[in-house]
């Protein structure tokens, strides 16, 4: 089987399974390896914040605005379809998503 990264992977994940990935990480002075979200979140949950921190950045220019829009509407548009077949292979599928604490963002 091909080695294969995939959106649904915690970059921890990835380290592991790819080391030569930290290369990569390191030769682009992207601080993931040290970053608490690194366990926590998939690589498409990260994506999509970096997307968006991109977007809204007081250091955005029209030309990054562009990239982080596009970005954003890739990413947007298959994760609720990805988080739906976690939830199945979890065997979660049946269970109601947590509350928020927030009732405005429930």
């Amino acid at each position: 089987m091909a080695k294969r990264i995939t959106g649904d992977m915690n970059l921890l994940e990835v380290l592991r399974k790819y080391p030569g990935t930290r290369k990569v990480i390191d030769r682009n002075g992207m601080g993931c390896r040290g970053c608490m979200g690194a366990a926590a979140e998939t690589v498409r949950q990260s994506a999509l914040t970096h997307g968006i921190e991109s977007y809204v950045s007081l250091a955005a220019t029209p030309l990054t605005d562009i990239h982080a829009i596009h970005a954003i509407k890739l990413i947007s548009k298959n994760l609720r379809q990805a988080d739906e077949r976690f939830r199945v292979l979890a065997g979660t599928q049946d269970q109601k998503p947590a509350r928020s604490e927030y009732p405005d963002t429930a």
